[in-house]
């Protein structure tokens, strides 16, 4: 028997329909119906009823369920009592990026990790918060991370910084921008994420106790493609305090004079993987690099 079929199994209990626990998977829905028919003709039971609004469990599915999630846990447990008896940490981590590297010092995470853990393969992959969260839910990343408050109870976060905002417009706008109300600033035209992306939702924090609602013309989540419109004049944009500064010193944009709430950084990791070895020298050198207390829990409101 796969213990891959057991976990398609318990993700689609846990889902309770074939697509929703595909995306967790990140295979098809008829990759996934196929495993739970080679389960079902297996094991000679029937364990789910399909149903016009998704998958059902049996009785004898909601048996199985609970066995099958011991087995897993116990196969998990197996890889890590192995991974103990070594001195070494040794093994391949996958480590998201939802912004840029020297934000994130990636360089620094790196160095730590070479020096503490030589026999550790770290591979950096770029992202979105909203990917990171749904790779990290479904266990195809091993960390990443991310901003914003919430996050899955499948998610482990580490709150690592309080990160300052701000809204820059293109550097002619200076006296259209600078000393604009709430009200004039949602008149501007602006350059938005998507409604996944966290600074989306801080956009709306900061105008639905107005009740306003900002002119959008365009929609980006690439931060580089965010800044190089406003650079080119499109409109304004909501980015990192840093970045701000950073152009407004070469006169690239100009920066709203007001206050903007910040965004917290995490760093995330599957929950299930809490003992994981691997996940515990990433976690300590999170820490280390960030200067976050080494006996800190994981932090951060889930949703």
């Amino acid at each position: 028997m796969d213990l891959y079929h057991l976990r398609t199994f318990v993700t689609v209990a846990e889902e309770g329909h074939l697509t929703r626990a595909a995306d967790r998977l990140h295979t098809s829905p008829p990759a996934i119906s196929s495993h739970i028919k080679a389960l079902e003709e297996e094991l000679g039971v029937t364990l789910f009823e399909r149903t016009p609004k998704g998958m059902t469990l049996t009785a004898a599915g909601e048996l199985l369920r609970r066995q099958a999630e011991h087995t897993l846990a116990a196969a998990s447990e197996f890889v890590l009592q192995a991974k103990r008896l070594n001195k070494e940490v040794i093994g391949e981590v996958r480590i998201a990026l939802n912004t840029d590297a020297p934000f994130l010092r990636v360089t620094e995470l790196h160095a730590r990790l070479a020096q503490h853990y030589p026999r550790l393969n770290v591979s950096f992959l770029d992202s979105n918060s909203a990917d990171i969260l749904d790779d990290l839910r479904g266990e195809t990343l091993d960390a990443g991370f991310f901003f914003g408050e919430q996050h899955p109870p499948e998610v482990a976060a580490l709150r690592l910084h309080e990160t300052e905002m701000a809204i820059v417009g293109p550097a002619a706008w200076a006296d259209r921008l600078v000393g604009a109300t709430l009200l004039e600033l949602a008149a501007l035209p602006w350059i938005t994420t998507t409604t996944r992306c966290p600074y989306f939702r801080l956009a709306n924090k900061l105008f639905d106790a107005h009740d306003l609602k900002p002119v959008r013309v365009v929609t980006s989540e690439q931060e580089a493609a965010v800044r190089a419109l406003v650079e080119s004049g499109i409109g304004i944009a909501l980015v990192r305090a840093d970045e701000a500064l950073t152009l407004e010193h070469a006169d690239r944009c100009c920066k709203w004079s007001g206050a903007v709430p910040r965004i917290p950084l995490h760093f995330g990791y599957p929950q299930r993987r809490e003992r994981d070895p691997l996940i515990h020298a990433l976690r300590e050198s999170v820490q280390a690099v960030w200067n976050v207390p080494t006996s800190a829990a994981a932090l951060g409101d889930s949703a």
